[in-house]
């Protein structure tokens, strides 16, 4: 008995300590969010929810098989509901001329399709919502509204940096395709909270805000009303807004009847970050490494092209996941 008790107790504390070794060897950190507000770290640190996990070169997923193609994969997590309302119709038959147009624009989103699918599913929301990006900037990170909004996300100076981004003289986070693409899952995640969970109620209050949604689900629940997206008073722009991102989803899953081309970008990393060091520019490290200085910056836009990285404690950049070793080896501070 004494035998088979303490065979018991080996056991059980083996397996604890594989456990602890297991939780330890977890996590990792991003340098150059230091002299940032750090929610751009927390956006994918927490646990037990929809944030994800990293690893040193900031946990992007697992890529598909060989010949996966990754938009293949993302119009086939489609799950939201209502292409066949009168209102997505009409969009449909606009957006179904331009399927030329929208197809380059897919295809022009080949450097940053990855890193915003992936921090999508990670936490779980509807691939839907990658659409948003399409519809607010064409996937490109440069673009820059008359009224302020800027990036793939079109943020806001306010609500970036509500979000932890940097925006100012030299730097403007709301730019860089990884870190912009984190606030937009925090924001969007926190505005299906305030709604009540509807995703499409959710599309509505990232394009007009959700101030007077919230008070009109208040009044609509306490009147025992039904609140989802499609019955609540919504301005014409707004209900404009969601059935376009419907009526675009429908377009690509239904791309072989229609003029839309699936880009056959494959489901890997183009992207990811490298360790640069204590190197002061694009200009410095696209020299020394003997890369493109032209796709650096493209990568890295949200850095201008006269900041001084050192100045604003940026000892990581995104570079083509080909490019990476060779950086590391050339400015790597390990």
């Amino acid at each position: 008995m004494i035998k088979e008790q303490t065979l018991r107790l080996l056991i059980l504390t083996t397996a604890a300590c594989l456990i602890l070794a297991g939780c330890v060897s977890t996590g990792g950190s991003d340098p150059d969010t230091q002299g940032a507000a750090s929610s751009s770290e927390s956006i994918s640190a927490r646990s037990g929810d929809r944030r994800g996990g990293r690893d040193r070169r900031d946990g992007f997923s697992v890529s598909g098989t060989e010949d996966a193609r990754i938009w293949e994969a993302l119009v086939g997590d489609f799950e939201l509901e209502g292409a066949d309302r009168p209102e997505v119709t009409r969009e449909k038959s606009k957006l179904s001329k331009a399927g030329k147009y929208y197809s380059k624009v897919l295809k022009d989103a080949d450097p940053y399709i990855y890193i915003i699918y992936n921090e999508f599913k990670n936490r779980e929301i509807p691939a839907e919502l990658v659409l948003i990006a399409l519809q607010e900037s064409h996937f490109d990170p440069s673009a820059v509204s008359r009224s302020g909004p800027a990036g793939l996300w079109q943020f806001t100076p306010t609500t970036a940096r509500g979000m932890g981004l940097r925006v100012g003289k030299g730097i403007d986070e709301r730019k860089d395709p990884l870190k912009s693409t984190r606030a937009a899952c925090e924001y969007l995640l926190r505005l299906n909270d305030e709604v009540g969970g509807d995703w499409l109620t959710t599309i509505a209050a990232y394009g007009m805000g959700p101030y007077n949604i919230k008070k009109q689900i208040k009044r609509r629940q306490a009147s025992g009303l039904p609140t989802d997206f499609w019955s609540l008073d919504i301005p014409p722009f707004t209900r404009k807004y969601v059935s376009r991102i419907l009526a675009f989803a429908d377009l690509l899953r239904n791309h072989e009847s229609n003029s839309y081309t699936l880009p056959d970008t494959p489901y890997r990393e183009y992207a990811v970050y490298a360790d640069v060091g204590s190197a002061d520019s694009l200009e410095e490290i696209a020299k020394k490494a003997d890369l493109s200085l032209s796709e650096l910056r493209r990568l890295n836009i949200s850095v201008s092209e006269k900041t001084s990285l050192k100045k604003f404690n940026i000892r990581r950049i995104l570079a083509p996941v080909d490019d990476v070793d060779r950086i590391e080896k050339t400015f790597g501070d390990f």
